[in-house]
This record gives C-alpha cells, structure tokens and sequence, in this order.
C-alpha cells in the first residue's frame, strides 16, 4: 500500500518530498531521485507522557511513577543471593508461609496499616545464614525476629509497602537500580516503575494494567517485566504478556525484556518465537530475558543489549 501512495503521489504532485523513519538506524530518510538520499539522525527524547498519549493512554494521578528505587543497595543484595537456587527458594518459602501467613494475604491485599503496625516480629530461623545476615544488615532485624514496625524506618513510606518490597517487589527495584546506574552513559532520559495505566472506558480510577519498569532511549520505550520466580510457566506466561504490554504503551518499536530467576532464558526467548511462528526467522533482538545468572551484573548486561541497537 505505501508503493502505491507513493506512485500515486509522485504523479500528482512532482515535487513532493518523501521521507520515512528507519527505526534500525534511528534516521529519517529523505528520499531523492536523482541522487542518493538524505539520512538525518532522529534523537528528539520523547517522554513517557507524550509517548503514551499517542497511544490514547495514561497513568493514573493518583499513583504515579517511582522513580528512585527504594533500598537500592538491599535489593541488588538480595538479588545476588537469587542467583543461589537453594537462597531463591528459602526466600520465596519464607514470603509464603511466614510474611504471607502472619499478615493474612490474600488475593493481592494485604491487612490494613492501623493492623499491620500491631503484627508481632515475624520469625526468620527458617532462612539459611546468608539471608539472616541480610535482614540483620538491612533490616535491623536480630538474630531470630523481623520487626516489620523497624524495618520500615529504613526507607519505607508504610509497612504495606514494606510487605510488598519483601514479597517480590524488591526485583523491580534492582532493576529500576541498575537502569539508574547506566542511565548518563546510555542517554537513557527517562525512567520509572510502578506505571498504573488507567482504563479510559471506565469513569472511576481503575487500572487498565500495571507494568513493572520502563525506560526511555531517543523515543524508544524498553520495558521490563519483572519476576522472582524460576518457574518455567509463569516466566513464559510473563514474557507473553509483557511483549502485548510494551507495544500497547510503545507500539512495534518497543523494546521488551523479561527479568526473572530461571536457569534457562534462550529457552524461553525461543518458546515466545515458536509460539509467534518465528522460529525460522532471525531472532527479533528487540526481545530480551535476563536469567538468574544476570543478576549479579544486569546493568552490564542492559548496556550490552542496547548497544546491539547501535
């Protein structure tokens, strides 16, 4: 079709000027016929706002982006003893059947602020060494208990933001960490986490969906689906949906990354190109999934996956 509005406009209108952007390069072409054309290098930053406005879409106002991971140096932490199966596994047992058991969650909701400041110290016998000494140095814990009402005097709003940090929420924020560090050598102009989309067909302040982080490279939005988990369903069930998510809010030139524990990320990056019947093609670098062994240096690895645009 466009082969066809071009010949079209040609015979209508000689002296039209044609261009298109090669989103590969990051140039505008403007074409030439009778010499060779134009390349000009397209690097306007465009911010979240504006790119999801062309979209049809925001973020709700009354829960806006972070921007500043919270505890930054407590979550990489906690992220390198994740590259530990035995540690990952220990960690995620504790959230289920201590911190999930004691506060009562369920269904995404956790007990109230006015309930969850009466919650007794939760015990942490059951966690191997390596993540008692964590909570001892990050949390003020001792020996054998967690206070929840100390640990949130180390950098948290609320103790239900609290619960959610420990119960996976901190991976988001080793991830918002990382793009920190490498933001001013990769000209990444904005970033956050926690985007609450708002549902435009609804007249109250429902979300649409959640997405976990995202940044902004030129007009390019690379998102990151985030998890804890090393569970080969649910990172594949993740990796889908994060690729329908990042091109609703970034459309086809959106960048999509998966951030997760599993031993085996080719293996999902081929599933999702079995799955989209791709298999043959070369492989979109446009996809990403960052493993278990990534953790311990995934700023590094960012850097070296946008450098593959350049």
């Amino acid at each position: 079709m466009s082969v066809h509005a071009y010949r079209a406009i040609s015979q209508l209108h000689p002296n039209a000027v044609f261009s298109y952007l090669d989103s590969q390069t990051q140039e505008i072409i403007i074409d030439n016929n009778d010499r060779k054309s134009d390349r000009l290098k397209c690097t306007i930053p465009l911010s979240f706002d504006a790119l999801f406005a062309l979209h049809g879409l925001q973020w709700r106002k009354d829960l806006t982006p972070v921007e500043t991971a919270t505890l930054p140096i407590a979550a990489t932490q906690l992220a390198h003893h994740h590259q530990n199966d035995i540690l990952q596994r220990a960690w995620r047992k504790w959230c289920d059947n201590t911190l999930q058991e004691k506060i009562q969650y369920r269904k995404n909701i956790w007990l109230s602020e006015l309930e969850l400041e009466k919650i007794a110290p939760l015990s942490i016998q059951s966690l191997p060494r390596d993540l008692k000494q964590w909570c001892q140095t990050y949390l003020d814990a001792n020996a054998t208990q967690l206070s929840l009402q100390v640990a949130k005097t180390k950098g948290f709003q609320s103790i239900t933001q609290l619960c959610e940090w420990l119960n996976g929420i901190w991976m988001e924020n080793h991830v918002l960490a990382e793009i920190e560090r490498i933001a001013d050598t990769n000209k990444i102009h904005d970033r956050g986490m926690s985007f609450h989309i708002q549902d435009p067909n609804r007249k109250d302040a429902a979300d649409k969906f959640e997405s976990d982080v995202a940044f902004m490279q030129s007009y390019h939005l690379f998102y990151f689906s985030c998890t804890t988990s090393a569970s080969h369903p649910l990172c594949k069930q993740k990796l889908m949906e994060a690729k329908t998510r990042a091109q609703q809010l970034g459309g086809t030139e959106a960048r999509i990354a998966l951030v997760c524990c599993s031993d085996y990320p080719d293996r999902l990056r081929d599933e999702l190109d079995i799955a989209s019947s791709k298999i043959h093609q070369r492989k979109d670098p446009k996809i990403k999934v960052f493993g278990r062994k990534d953790l311990h240096q995934l700023g590094n690895r960012m850097t070296q996956w946008l450098n593959e645009f350049k």
